[in-house]
């Protein structure tokens, strides 16, 4: 039964609605509708749509007509209030995104009270950022946001939670280096020699242009010589030492040890382009034992040639330049020898290449004792075997068909003796399953006497000690280049991710 008041109402809304105007004509034009006082109520103070029957208004009106007490009134509008999911519904939330729900409470906690009372109790750290231990989801590889505090206010920072290797090396740039001159240029990178301020220690350091390396390729082969520099590090008294890498906005920085001895080439050529046997029997020994070394890390070099092998101050032999090395996977197997398996990558410098890397075939370790036989016959007979002299910078298509079908002549009568041929003609076996291992290198008659225990620890004394190439020599033809390197110190060198160059790439 309706109360007179709403009877009143309903009746107002009838009328309102049927009312019309009669023109002169006799025509009925609608009049423009007359809302109720009930409409004309804020929105706020209507009858909730939310709410199942008549609403809490309507319900309101009812209870007022009765004369009710407002106990019942306040009964029925605490339930309406409690049906709506608002609190639960900022809980929710506050759950899957625990910064930005914190952010919002915080910017809105005047106007939402009650949003903020159902929010639960973060933590607060010491810098003032508010977190929830509840809220920080464990899956591996999921991204998750944390609210960090600063003086501007709060932000909102995407964290990735899948493990990055991080470079142990301390933080280095092109401002901690003095330029003094340059030591050489290949197709990407040039060589500088380069002072640490702090230690005064020299290094080569090898600069690589950024904009040279935007194939995937150039990438990983710079990648892959750092990590390879790093692996040998230790153990390896024959190979190069990484001791820095770095980059900055245009280029990637490996800073190496500098050796004042040049290389190979330099120092023959120094000699007068014939060598003492003595001082060939020298190198090749720790030749063999620098790559040896190399092997069991499961490390084929795959570019060795005289200008890759470096000489010390002491005259001792560096192998440098792992741009073409590669690391062989191990193979599982029963026995105690470890066995790798192979490759069949075209690449090297081809006057030293294997037959079995140009004819694309599955090859290892023997494709370095290929290279490191067309060495000693280069520094026995100062010649390479298969090319001709005019044929070095032309005709390759013919040595490569020689180096692969050719059989190897020695020049006749011999220039050299029988125990140097016999180990020439085994490291330049064709057939590279065939062809002499590191065992067979190390128990030929060639190395007899020699202790190679001693030969690892640097033991024999070196028949040839190179002049040394002043550090401090200027030269006016390299003056440009230390501008290059002087321009660099401009630029922003410390940024995020500086330490190593892996984390640039």
């Amino acid at each position: 039964m309706l109360t007179r008041g709403a009877e009143r109402a309903r009746a107002e809304n009838a009328q309102a609605t049927t009312a019309s105007t009669t023109k002169d004509d006799g025509a009925t034009k609608r009049r423009k509708r007359v809302h109720s006082d009930v409409e004309k109520e804020p929105k706020r103070l209507q009858p909730s749509r939310t709410v199942k029957d008549k609403g809490v208004q309507q319900t309101h009106l009812q209870l007022a007509g009765t004369g009710r007490k407002d106990a019942t009134r306040s009964k029925h509008t605490k339930k309406a209030v409690k049906a709506q999911p608002a609190a639960k519904k900022v809980k929710k939330v506050h759950e899957e995104r625990p910064a930005k729900t914190a952010a919002k409470a915080e910017n809105s906690s005047e106007d939402k009270d009650e949003a903020a009372e159902s929010t639960p109790a973060p933590i607060q750290s010491k810098e003032g950022a508010t977190t929830k231990e509840s809220d920080c989801p464990s899956t591996k590889g999921t991204k998750t946001r944390a609210a960090t505090a600063s003086s501007s206010g709060e932000t909102l920072v995407e964290r990735s939670q899948t493990p990055k290797v991080k470079a142990t090396r301390s933080m280095v740039a092109i401002e901690d280096f003095d330029w003094v001159r340059d030591l050489g240029a290949g197709g990407t990178a040039k060589v500088y020699l380069c002072r640490k301020k702090d230690s005064k220690q020299h290094y080569a350091l090898k600069a690589i242009q950024k904009n040279t390396i935007r194939s995937s390729a150039s990438r990983k082969r710079i990648l892959n010589e750092q990590r390879l520099l790093e692996h040998l590090a230790v153990g390896n008294p024959f190979v190069i030492k990484l001791r820095e890498s770095f980059h900055n906005e245009t280029h990637l920085f490996l800073a190496l040890d500098y050796h004042s001895g040049g290389d190979l080439l330099s120092a023959w050529t120094a000699l007068g382009g014939s060598l003492d046997a003595k001082v060939v029997k020298f190198w090749t020994m720790e030749m063999v034992a620098g790559l040896s070394s190399i092997h069991k890390c499961g490390i084929v070099h795959r570019d060795m040639k005289p200008e890759n092998v470096l000489i010390d101050c002491d005259g001792h032999i560096v192998i440098t330049d792992f741009g073409m090395a590669k690391q062989l996977q191990e193979r599982t197997s029963d026995t105690e020898q470890s066995t790798y398996e192979t490759t069949n990558s075209y690449c090297g410098t081809e006057l030293y290449m294997s037959p079995e890397i140009i004819q694309g075939l599955q090859y290892s370790f023997s494709s370095d004792w290929w290279s490191l036989g067309i060495m000693m016959h280069e520094m026995l007979l100062a010649d390479l075997p298969f090319c001709k002299e005019e044929e070095r910078n032309s005709c390759m298509d013919r040595v490569l068909d020689r180096i692969v079908h050719e059989d190897l002549q020695f020049p006749q009568p011999p220039e050299i003796s029988t125990k140097e041929e016999d180990l020439v003609r085994e490291l330049l076996n064709k057939d590279h399953e065939a062809r002499i291992s590191e065992d067979g290198i190390k128990g030929h008659r060639y190395f007899a006497g020699i202790k190679w225990k001693r030969v690892d620890l640097k033991g024999y004394t070196p028949p040839y000690i190179p002049d040394m190439d002043p550090p401090e020599q200027s030269d006016d033809e390299y003056v440009c280049m230390g501008i290059v390197l002087e321009s660099e110190k401009g630029k922003k060198g410390r940024g995020s991710g500086e330490r190593g160059v892996s984390e640039a790439i």
